[in-house]
């Protein structure tokens, strides 16, 4: 008898997980459009924190939204450096942005308390920072801020001494991102394929990824989009394929994409609403991607007009979205 009632407790438990993850992936979506300050020309990223706040970056300075309401922070007598391109929380919450000319700022308590600036250290006059990594594991203890710009070059800035080192990049095409991932290990995404180091800065090349957008960290596990050796959209997942008290062995496995209704589509960035809910920016709007049956769903419209490309979008909690578009439009998403 005993037995029977632990064989049935396992079924309902199964049965429970799996109606709640339908439930989950069958919640509906709602959008809503909130209306920029007038001067905002275009949103180029976009994140938000622990304290229910979303921030901005533009070529018009940092804005942060909360409570229905902006906070633009920007200097005219400064103005360079509040055309901003790119950020990154640290650890204490500090923000770190790149700009359209070079330089690598550190915003904090509402100012400015550091730029570093990286033009005397670049072999090209292309200086818009493009994207920026942050160590933020305490076993590391890293002071190093890593970033790329659009002239196809990686940088490291020293946060404590302001040195800049310019490091080699193994590809010829575009950056897309620069990150430090598992343990010591440093990943980047181009045009022409995904390249690993470790702090010696000798590259390795995975061979199946034709190209990567992106690399994502979520519940210890990492997720990249890109395309294929046969230009398709591709999703890889690297993670530790050994129990709990295992040596580690991590391994990629790739995921069926084949239910997008354009297997050829951009993507721009990923976020998380749980451990099997990925949203995937992309050229043809929001996309979201069940890795357990492999269910898209295409958000392509708002109210009677295409959406457009999603640029950025951010998880702000299990519920609530935050995107933006390519052009002047940032919506926010509720689960409900």
């Amino acid at each position: 008898m005993k037995f029977e009632l632990l064989i049935l407790h396992i079924i309902l438990t199964i049965t429970m997980a799996c109606y709640q993850d339908s439930y989950i992936f069958s919640q509906n979506a709602s959008f809503k459009e909130i209306i920029l300050p007038q001067e905002i020309k275009t949103i180029n990223a976009l994140k938000s924190n622990h304290q229910d706040e979303l921030w901005l970056a533009t070529g018009q300075g940092l804005y942060c939204y909360k409570n229905d309401e902006f906070i633009r922070y920007f200097d005219n007598n400064a103005a360079d450096l509040y055309c901003i391109n790119i950020f990154e929380f640290d650890k204490p919450g500090n923000i770190w942005y790149g700009t359209y000319n070079g330089l690598l700022v550190k915003f904090d308590k509402h100012k400015i308390i550091k730029t570093i600036d990286i033009k005397a250290f670049s072999k090209t006059d292309n200086y818009l920072i493009t994207s920026i990594s942050i160590d933020k594991e305490d076993k590391n203890k890293n002071n190093e801020i890593l970033l790329t710009t659009s002239g196809g070059e990686i940088f490291s800035a020293d946060t404590i001494t302001d040195e800049v080192k310019n490091i080699k990049s193994p590809s010829d095409g575009t950056i897309y991102a620069i990150q430090y991932g598992y343990a010591t290990t440093i990943w980047l995404c181009t045009s022409d394929g995904f390249y690993t180091s470790n702090r010696n800065w000798k590259w390795k090349k995975k061979s199946d990824l034709y190209t990567a957008y992106g690399l994502y960290e979520n519940e210890d596990k990492y997720w990249t989009i890109g395309r294929d050796e046969n230009k398709k959209a591709v999703l890889m997942l690297y993670y530790n394929q050994n129990f709990e008290g295992d040596a580690e062995k991590f391994v990629w496995r790739k995921f069926d994409l084949q239910k997008l209704s354009n297997l050829y589509i951009r993507f721009y960035q990923m976020g998380f609403t749980s451990s099997e809910k990925i949203w995937l920016a992309s050229e043809i709007g929001l996309v979201r991607y069940n890795p357990l049956n492999a269910d898209v769903i295409e958000y392509k419209n708002y109210r009677d007009s295409q959406l457009g490309a999603i640029q950025n979008i951010t998880i702000q909690n299990d519920k609530l979205i935050w995107m933006s578009t390519s052009g002047k439009k940032l919506f926010r998403v509720d689960l409900n």
